[in-house]
């Protein structure tokens, strides 16, 4: 999922390997429900529609996309740009894109 290596490991008392699995099939669910709101890589994704218009209009995006954006510009802040390149990507993507109810940048 986006180029990342995916793994959970669970510990379940007794006989609860039918709960487990079934907790493991939501979690890859929401990670892949994630991975195509956010995927730069998904040319149908959210962030990829920010990547190509958001410069020549506003572009409405799901709750995900902005609360992970804003939890990166936090860890950003909070580690002094430690997180490499994200820092800079996640402050370009803000700076260039414009509220759509508005007209204004954001």
């Amino acid at each position: 999922m986006m180029g990342t290596i995916m793994k959970i490991k669970a510990v379940a008392p007794g006989n609860a390997e039918d709960s487990t699995k079934a907790a493991f099939e939501a979690a890859f669910r929401e990670m892949s429900e994630l991975e195509s709101e956010l995927s730069e890589w998904q040319p149908a994704s959210p962030v990829s529609a920010v990547n190509r218009e958001a410069e020549i209009k506003g572009v409405k995006v799901p709750d995900a996309v902005v609360t992970v954006t804003e939890k990166a510009l936090e860890m950003a802040k909070t580690t002094g740009g430690e997180l490499g390149d994200a820092h800079n990507y996640v402050n370009f993507q803000l700076e260039s894109c414009k509220d759509p109810f508005s007209g204004n940048g954001a």
